[in-house]
């Protein structure tokens, strides 16, 4: 899925829908320490998931609960 976005390092991403945040967390490898990933969900147990992996070493992803 990476590939068919065409994401690169320094881009900044949103990720809506994003579950447990898997893509979200690849993709804040990607984009590189200098850039961000914003992850929004509507349910905030995925939320949570998705926010211990952020814990990490991971600081260039943010989990936010809510629709977009």
């Amino acid at each position: 899925m990476l590939g068919l976005a065409q994401i690169k390092p320094g881009q900044k991403i949103l990720d809506t829908w994003t579950g447990i945040g898997e893509t979200a967390i690849m993709t804040s490898w990607v984009v590189g320490d200098k850039r961000h990933v914003v992850a929004t969900d509507i349910s905030p147990q995925m939320l949570t998931i998705g926010s211990k992996a952020r814990s990490q070493s991971l600081q260039n992803i943010e989990f936010r609960e809510g629709e977009i």
